[in-house]
């Protein structure tokens, strides 16, 4: 399912001066990248495209080999650190890891995204070098995220579970990061607009760069969608963008 991960730090990358013209009514902009984000799925809904089999998670926990329906992503509780023997294989643009906490006590704990590169791997013979890349960290249940740079063709979780009688459920996964690009540019428009007082002025200017930076990345995206509907992604789900402007169900 499409999903929103962005913040004003995520604006803030392309605009680093954003925070001075915040309107006094508000905290943050939340309100306008909440409305691009509606704007954007409306978009694609012209586009005969379901968001709901958009942005696939790629379950890190789910063994490499599971051959079992994927109804939702594979949860663990866990009460000591733990070195998995399950890994999965990566996508290009999965550049987000997310880790939701159902439940947590004692802590602090920290689920790390490890990857690897290993050549020769199958179900009987997994990776063994292994690389660190971001981790999270919880003390209560939440949802957290983050981005990285680096790309490799496996990952992995490893925990490192803290306190006293210490207990923590959770799931993990990746994400594509490309849509992050669409909301970007589509709320940098929206409030440039804003910040307008007359047609043609540099704010009304910075708008229609944005709004056609949002066009340009939506219509050159190689949309990933979860054709079978089978709640995963592999090779096979991903289509060009001209292939899914005709896509019907």
């Amino acid at each position: 399912m499409l999903k929103n991960y962005l913040i004003d730090a995520d604006l803030k990358r392309y605009y680093p001066n954003l925070a001075k013209y915040l309107w006094t009514t508000q905290s943050d902009y939340s309100t306008q990248i909440d409305e691009a984000f509606a704007l954007i799925l409306d978009d694609l809904r012209a586009r005969n495209l379901e968001p709901r089999r958009m942005m696939t998670p790629i379950d890190v926990i789910r063994a490499v080999n599971a051959t079992g329906e994927q109804d939702i992503l594979t949860r663990v509780t866990e009460t000591a650190s733990t070195t998995p023997s399950g890994y999965a294989e990566g996508i290009d643009g999965f550049n987000r890891f997310v880790v939701q906490a159902f439940a947590s006590s004692a802590g602090p704990h920290t689920i790390k995204l490890q990857g690897s590169n290993d050549q020769g791997v199958s179900a009987s013979a997994p990776p063994t070098n292994w690389e660190d890349i971001v981790s999270l960290s919880f003390t209560t249940p939440a949802t957290k995220s983050i981005t990285f740079d680096f790309q490799y063709k496996w990952y992995r979780r490893l925990s490192t579970i803290g306190g006293a009688s210490p207990t923590i459920a959770y799931d993990a996964s990746l994400v594509e990061t490309s849509p992050d690009r669409w909301i970007i540019w589509r709320t940098l428009a929206m409030i440039f607009r804003d910040f307008s007082k007359q047609p043609n002025d540099s704010w009304d200017e910075k708008s229609r760069e944005a709004l056609a930076n949002y066009e340009q990345a939506l219509s050159a995206y190689k949309f990933t969608v979860d054709t079978n509907d089978d709640n995963l992604v592999s090779g096979a789900d991903a289509l060009d963008a001209r292939t899914e402007t005709r896509f019907t169900r």
